[in-house]
């Protein structure tokens, strides 16, 4: 889904969701917040950590800021 009612695009934003059946259900969205990375890297991580999963996000954290770096340029 896609809307135009910001006059630019969001850099920044996820999506919260969880798993209904087989599909996912939506509950909300984080658009242009810049506590993302520690949402992302240190509060997911811990969580896994503690239910003991392994971290999805581990070691993806170069790849995240050069893509925001690269949206936020493009974006300008």
């Amino acid at each position: 889904m896609q809307l135009k009612t910001l006059p630019v695009p969001s850099v920044i934003a996820s999506l919260d969701i969880f798993p209904y059946g087989n599909s996912y259900k939506y509950i909300g969205i984080n658009a242009d917040i810049p506590a993302y990375i520690d949402e992302f890297y240190l509060v997911n991580g811990a969580a896994c950590d503690h239910f003991g999963y392994r971290d999805p996000n581990e070691g993806m954290k170069q790849y995240l800021d050069k893509a925001v770096n690269l949206a936020v340029r493009t974006n300008q």
